[in-house]
């Protein structure tokens, strides 16, 4: 009986601490996340990106996304969606270097005036009859900011770190459904897909 006493005894107390070593590691990374939020200053973005849907208006700011050079993420989720509050976390090398590839790669080519060119060209009659639909359907307005430079050195601005690029586009997930033989607007749509995809499998942290 004394054995299986002592037993009991010790597998509770090593439970015990294991669940406060848990709760000790939880909140210290807790707070390592929330403590570099202040840390981090628009001199070392890397991209801004921001979603919000049109019927919203000027009212409420959407979804954004803030990317620093060494990885760490800011997402700020609206009032209006069910993960509402502020949120961060840290991105590994492998996909920051996937992030600074399509950046250098892709949005740093992207055209939007020859996109859209290039859509009205090849199907015109098939984009004014269903331009009201895409606006119905599909009313989120997207805009992207990145500093390439900041990621690896190249002749954009003459080579300048705080140099930037902006893109916007509404209506991204009808256009890219209905014209996907537009190559320059995919390159828009890998990046946006990629960057959405690491927030909402990685571990957000929240900060408030």
């Amino acid at each position: 009986m004394q054995l299986n006493r002592w037993i009991v005894q010790s597998v509770v107390l090593v439970s015990i601490l294991f669940w406060s070593l848990v709760a000790v590691t939880f909140e210290g990374q807790w707070h390592a996340i929330a403590g570099q939020d202040r840390l981090h200053h628009s001199d070392s973005l890397l991209v801004v990106y921001k979603e919000k849907p049109d019927l919203l208006g000027g009212a409420d700011e959407g979804v954004s996304i803030n990317l620093y050079q060494d990885g760490y993420v800011s997402v700020h989720y609206p009032e209006y969606m069910t993960l509402s509050g502020n949120y961060a976390m840290y991105l590994d090398d492998s996909t920051m270097t996937d992030i600074g590839r399509l950046i250098t790669n892709d949005l740093l080519m992207f055209d939007e005036k020859l996109a859209r060119k290039e859509i009205l060209s090849k199907n015109m009659a098939r984009k004014e009859a269903l331009v009201t639909l895409s606006n119905i359907s599909d009313g989120a307005n997207i805009s992207i900011e990145i500093y390439p430079n900041r990621f690896q050195s190249t002749e954009f601005g003459g080579g300048d770190r705080n140099e930037s690029k902006k893109i916007a586009w509404s209506g991204l997930k009808w256009d890219a459904k209905y014209f996907p033989q537009n190559e320059i607007l995919y390159s828009l749509v890998k990046f946006q897909d990629l960057l959405l995809s690491v927030i909402s499998k990685g571990n957000l942290e929240r900060l408030d």
